[in-house]
């Protein structure tokens, strides 16, 4: 299914708590998805074609770098995304699974950048709800381009209560 979720059918928290003018335009780029157990939705090191605002499902963000088993280090549910990374420009360091199964709202990386770019305000609320996603963990993290990331956003953007 493709082309907008319809005005307030979501239960993304992150949605619901976004400016209107932020949410409406993002809605005509979200599409519907069911997302299945153990379905990879990103990778480390490696681009991720999209974002997914989590609304039934649950997914793990695994590290897997230098340890033999992956390690649960987190979990998304109806109140985040998975692709965080992508609000910096920066490849994920994690990978995300799908524990269970569910569905999501779910959008092209690209459109979501450039969204980010015309609007101040949903990179700022962005970067606030998930303060570490410029956060580099480990030496040799890649960033798409000169200038991208947080730090120039942080400074640039008003600080709202």
């Amino acid at each position: 299914m493709t082309g907008g979720m319809g005005r307030g059918k979501t239960c993304n928290k992150l949605l619901l708590g976004m400016a209107p003018e932020d949410r409406a335009r993002l809605e005509p780029l979200l599409s519907s998805e069911n997302l299945a157990s153990r379905q990879y939705l990103e990778r480390r090191g490696e681009w991720q074609v999209k974002i997914y605002f989590i609304e039934s499902a649950v997914v793990s963000n695994l590290e897997t770098s230098d340890i033999p088993v992956p390690l649960e280090v987190g979990v998304v549910g109806c109140e985040g995304i998975v692709g965080a990374s992508a609000i910096c420009k920066l490849l994920p360091q994690r990978d995300s699974r799908v524990q269970i199964a569910g569905g999501a709202l779910a959008l092209e990386r690209e459109a979501f950048q450039k969204q980010l770019d015309a609007s101040p305000s949903l990179l700022h609320y962005l970067l606030r709800s998930y303060p570490d996603a410029d956060r580099a963990t480990e030496p040799g993290r890649q960033r798409r381009g000169p200038g991208d990331g947080a730090a120039a956003a942080r400074a640039q953007a008003p600080d709202v209560p």
